[in-house]
């Protein structure tokens, strides 16, 4: 089993401003992966009243020039034909995706950048998961609009049904000014 090794990057004491409901807010980025041995605290999947504490080995994600990959994930991925087929697939998704014309997708000039090298270069694997991680949180985030939409169109029906308000009476919806 793989985790991720996180670095934080930014960290605010915002204890005060929520009447520590929220403690801390941070940022932090993905900088490796680390091959899970066992987990210290297991009763903590239950709990949740603390952070899961593991032991494990970070995994050295550069191949250094003269190096084989094939004992990394990259060894398994790196394989030409298989690569390849990654490719097409991925462009195929582009395409359908297009053809669809959902909301959300990747451009097609994306479909040239997926890279699955070692390391966390422009051309490396990590740059492919961080663009299907942004693909993710765009999806997710729309498909949040469209609930709060919905919802404030039922809102408004009910309020204008069954409370009798008119249209100049209710709320602008949230995000909209009038």
């Amino acid at each position: 089993q793989t985790g991720v090794l996180f670095e934080l990057e930014d960290l605010k004491e915002v204890s005060e401003q929520t009447a520590d409901q929220i403690k801390y807010i941070c940022n932090h980025k993905v900088t490796g992966r680390v091959k899970l041995h066992r987990v210290l605290n297991p009763e903590a999947w239950q709990s949740r009243d603390t952070y899961l504490r593991v032991e494990g080995t970070i995994t050295d994600d550069s191949v250094k020039e003269g190096e084989s990959a094939s004992s990394s994930i990259y060894g398994v991925v790196g394989n030409a034909k298989e690569e390849k087929a990654l490719k097409s697939a991925f462009s195929d998704l582009i395409e359908i995706q297009h053809e669809l014309e959902e909301d959300v997708r990747f451009t097609r000039a994306s479909g040239m950048t997926l890279s699955v090298k070692p390391g966390s270069g422009e051309d490396g694997l990590w740059q492919t998961i961080r663009l299907w991680q942004s693909f993710a949180d765009q999806r997710l985030m729309a498909r949040q609009n469209e609930l709060q939409r919905d919802f404030q169109e039922k809102l408004q029906a009910f309020l204008k049904k069954e409370r009798g308000l008119k249209e100049e009476e209710l709320p602008s919806p949230q995000g909209t000014s009038e």
